[in-house]
């Protein structure tokens, strides 16, 4: 379950479970009558370039960084985005839009 917050200076968005990882945790919110637990946080740094961090949520309330996800490109027809874990020299994974034409728009 991922929720988006409405009015933030950066997108964010919360991802959430529905068992809770630590005792006590209370629910982030109910979806459809069944509570969910906050597990990480996905957010857009403001940039020129595409940059993501995801962070989890630790029992204390504090945040560790998972993955940092950017852009390969400054200026591209397609998506191509590396994964990045922190501390590693060369990128973990990567995301590369395989057409180019986007129908996002329909849906």
């Amino acid at each position: 379950v991922i929720s988006k917050y409405a009015f933030s200076f950066r997108l964010t968005h919360e991802i959430c479970v529905y068992e809770s990882f630590c005792t006590g945790q209370q629910p982030y919110e109910e979806v459809d009558g069944v509570p969910v637990y906050t597990f990480a946080r996905l957010t857009r740094q403001l940039s020129l370039w595409t940059h993501y961090t995801l962070q989890r949520y630790h029992c204390d309330g504090t945040f560790s960084t998972v993955w940092e996800i950017r852009s390969r490109y400054w200026f591209a027809a397609k998506v191509y985005l590396d994964i990045w874990k922190p501390g590693m020299d060369k990128p973990v994974g990567s995301f590369d839009q395989s057409y180019s034409i986007d129908f996002s728009f329909l849906h």
